[in-house]
């Protein structure tokens, strides 16, 4: 006596050549996945969520500033790249700090923090004797 495997359900495509509806089978036709018409509505980032993304650059960029400087790589021109990366960043979240009106005080205490970090960097990049960027 030998086992016989149950049959399976026709496809789609065999349900069509035997001329059988997908009814008749209990098998749908795949779904048109249906066509969204809307348009991706744009992100928009609050003054605050903008103001802490450039904090957090501005402290990465003297934590990175601080490791070349731990490593003996201080070269000129590779602190003159780090210092106006820091520079440029610091730049940018002291005019995003303009249009907030006032800062929580976990801001206020890391905008402290960040500003010490920054003169620390420039005032060590000013005893480097490097020429500025």
């Amino acid at each position: 006596m030998s086992a016989t495997t149950p049959a399976s359900p026709p496809t789609t495509d065999t349900a069509k050549s035997a001329g059988t509806s997908s009814l008749a089978t209990g098998h749908q036709p795949p779904a048109t996945p249906a066509t969204d018409n809307r348009q991706p509505t744009p992100s928009v980032d609050s003054p605050l969520e903008r103001l802490d993304r450039n904090a957090d650059s501005v402290a990465t960029l003297t934590d990175i500033y601080r490791a070349r400087v731990e490593a003996n790589q201080t070269d000129c021109a590779g602190l003159g790249l780090a210092l106006a990366a820091m520079e440029d960043a610091w730049t940018r979240y002291n005019v995003g700090k303009r249009k907030v009106a006032n800062l929580d005080q976990n801001r206020f205490t890391r905008d402290a923090r960040l500003y010490a970090s920054v003169d620390s960097v420039e005032r060590d990049f000013d005893r480097s004797g490097c020429t500025r960027p």
